[in-house]
């Protein structure tokens, strides 16, 4: 990066409570930190959003950094419904 990621999505496993928790956490620490935190929309323990520095993702939102909480399928689910393989994703080995 030129300059430090400003708007952070958090995507995590579906009903699973420990990934909940984690992305809870993580959101305040970003949060704190002064960054802007997006959620997946679609999940059904979304957090409540009644902060200044979070809330649910939306298509037109541009996304700086993505944190998956979960293994291979979030990651999968995540690619897909953003949207276009093509947009720079950086996927580790």
């Amino acid at each position: 990066w030129s300059q430090r990621p400003r708007t952070v999505l958090i995507v995590k496993k579906w009903n699973e409570k420990p990934a909940t928790d984690a992305m809870e956490s993580t959101a305040r620490f970003l949060g704190e930190k002064g960054l802007f935190v997006l959620f997946d929309p679609n999940d059904p323990e979304l957090p409540p959003l009644d902060s200044m520095y979070a809330r649910a993702w939306k298509q037109s939102d541009n996304v700086d950094l993505i944190v998956a909480m979960g293994g291979d399928g979030t990651v999968l689910r995540t690619i897909q419904w953003l949207g276009d393989p093509h947009n720079g994703l950086l996927m580790p080995p």
